[in-house]
This record gives structure tokens, C-alpha cells and sequence, in this order.
């Protein structure tokens, strides 16, 4: 009697580990934000995903990107290869970025070529999707979308079991330090919100490519403006 109780028990948490690793593979998230400065201003802002990622990307507790350099194109158009460096805890850490579509004003998005933990290998899709939308003079909506799937069983367990530590190598970005840096942007005088490598310690970027200012990225997030970020999960 024992051992067909025991033996349907484990059936059963059998089954909810099947169901659990499956519902795992996919990953689709969303979340938006208003920034209140107009549309020009947050392309501006947005546009260079190399120190966007490095200013915003999540997991700062544990990882830190020290610097961005272009491996391949211009960093603002397609085809464009990002490397981020710095370190992830106490080991060092590595990630090329591609940019796979631009639509001026509108949209970006980028894919994580590989990283230092060979997360690629780990993912049958991966897109970071940056979309912006007008909604009058001085006000942009700005949605994050991250989309991926895994394949085999040690980055769904991570997704299922450590989701913050796998977003943050899936290039996931903090919208609310991003919003306190792009509407910093419109309060700056003319032409303050541009940089080059030179103003941007960690950032390595080529001559005269500019690059958005993130100064206050290293804001606290009490020090965020009281519009909060709007979370919807698809």
C-alpha cells in the first residue's frame, strides 16, 4: 500500500515538474512607461542600446557593466555588435548585443548574440523590443517587450527557478532609472544630452557617434519621478 501511494506521488510531482519546466520555456514580458518629454527627445534617449543596456539593465545587485564597445557597424543601425564587459558577482563577464531592426522614432530592437555563459545556446528566440508611441506634444508611451524561448532543460530550470538572474543576461532594462535619465535629458541645456566616450566613464564608443548622457542612472529609485512604471504580462 505504501509503495503505490509513493509511487503516485511521485507521478504526481513528476507531472507538475513537466508542467512547470514546459510553461518555462517561454518568456513574455511586457511593461510600459510614460516619459514626459516628446518623441524626438526619447528616440534621443533610447537609441544607443549600447549605453542603454549598460546605464539600465537589471540585475545590478550582481552585475555590473563596465564598458561597451562596437565589435561590428555604427551601434545605430542593423547588423551593429555590441560588446558589454564588466563583472557578474565576483567572476568576470562578457555580452555581445546585435541590433536587428531600427525604425527611426519608433522602434528598436536587439538579440543576445553570446555571453559569457553561453546563454545563446540555451534559446531557440530572443528579442528585446523598445517601442515608442506619441500621445501628444511632450509625452511618449514607451514599452519594453522581452521575448524569448528556451531549449533544454538548464536555462528552462534558471527561467522556472531564478527568472531575475536569467532576465538580466536576456538584457532585460529597467524602465524607471531609464525614465529619470531620458526626461533628464529634456531639463539639460542645449545639446546636454549628447556624450561621446569621453563623458561616458566604462563606454567606449567611436568618434563621432553620439551617445546618450546617463549621469542619472545611478539616481536611487526614491529619487525617481511618482509616475510608476505600468506592468502588463502577456
Amino acid at each position: 500500500m505504501f509503495t503505490v501511494i509513493a509511487a503516485s506521488a511521485l507521478a504526481g510531482l513528476t507531472a507538475l515538474i513537466a508542467i512547470k519546466l514546459h510553461a518555462g520555456r517561454s518568456c513574455r514580458e511586457s511593461r510600459s512607461v510614460r516619459l514626459h518629454v516628446p518623441l524626438e527627445v526619447a528616440w534621443t534617449g533610447i537609441r544607443d542600446f549600447g549605453a542603454l543596456q549598460a546605464a539600465h539593465g537589471r540585475g545590478r545587485s550582481f552585475l555590473r557593466v563596465e564598458s561597451s564597445r562596437l565589435r561590428r557597424g555604427d551601434g545605430l543601425t542593423p547588423g551593429s555588435v555590441w560588446r558589454q564587459e564588466g563583472r557578474w558577482g565576483d567572476e568576470p563577464w562578457w555580452s555581445d548585443i546585435e541590433i536587428i531592426s531600427i525604425d527611426p522614432s519608433r522602434r528598436l530592437e536587439v538579440t543576445l548574440l553570446q555571453d559569457v555563459f553561453g546563454t545563446q545556446a540555451g534559446l531557440a528566440y530572443h528579442r528585446c523590443i523598445l517601442d515608442l508611441k506619441a500621445e501628444g506634444a511632450r509625452t511618449t508611451k514607451l514599452t519594453f517587450r522581452l521575448r524569448a524561448r528556451t531549449r533544454g532543460a538548464r536555462l528552462t530550470l534558471a527561467r522556472t527557478f531564478s527568472p531575475a538572474l536569467v532576465y538580466a543576461r536576456l538584457l532585460d532594462l529597467s524602465l524607471r532609472s531609464l525614465k529619470v535619465a531620458v526626461e533628464g535629458l529634456a531639463r539639460s541645456e542645449p545639446g546636454a544630452g549628447t556624450a561621446t566616450a569621453d563623458t561616458l566613464p566604462g563606454a567606449s564608443f567611436p568618434a563621432g557617434i553620439p551617445a546618450t548622457s546617463f549621469a542619472s542612472a545611478a539616481m536611487p529609485a526614491a529619487a525617481s519621478p511618482s509616475h510608476p512604471v505600468v506592468r502588463d504580462r502577456v
